[in-house]
């Protein structure tokens, strides 16, 4: 992995007020989670996105990878360079892990878990 000392003070310093958004994503996406409904993968921002492959110049193969082993969409984790994908289920989740590991990555599959 790309070696970033600083790294969330560094991609802070990267973004150019052009990169924020109004928010409207993440109202939508909360409203969603807060009626049940699965998150909308078009909902998911992470502002970061847009200057993360400038500081981690590898984590654009690293999210090919993840597609290509059948992820439907592959999202930058807070600052980085985790990247995650949603499944529809824990099968498939699974399946995506095996395929990963199989290409060399190590990855974790994780499940959400309901509040109180």
């Amino acid at each position: 992995p790309d070696e970033v000392p600083a790294k969330t003070a560094t991609l802070y310093r990267s973004l150019e007020p052009s990169h924020y958004t109004d928010g409207s994503a993440s109202a939508r996406l909360a409203a969603c989670i807060e009626s049940g409904q699965p998150p909308d993968a078009n909902l998911l921002f992470n502002v970061f996105e847009a200057v993360a492959t400038q500081v981690f110049p590898s984590l654009e193969a690293h999210r090919r990878a993840l597609l290509e082993a059948g992820a439907g969409s592959a999202h930058l984790s807070g600052s980085g360079p985790t990247l995650y994908a949603l499944c529809g289920s824990g099968s498939e989740a699974a399946s995506l892990g095996e395929r990963l590991r199989a290409a060399g990555y190590r990855p974790y599959v994780a499940r959400t878990v309901e509040g109180p």
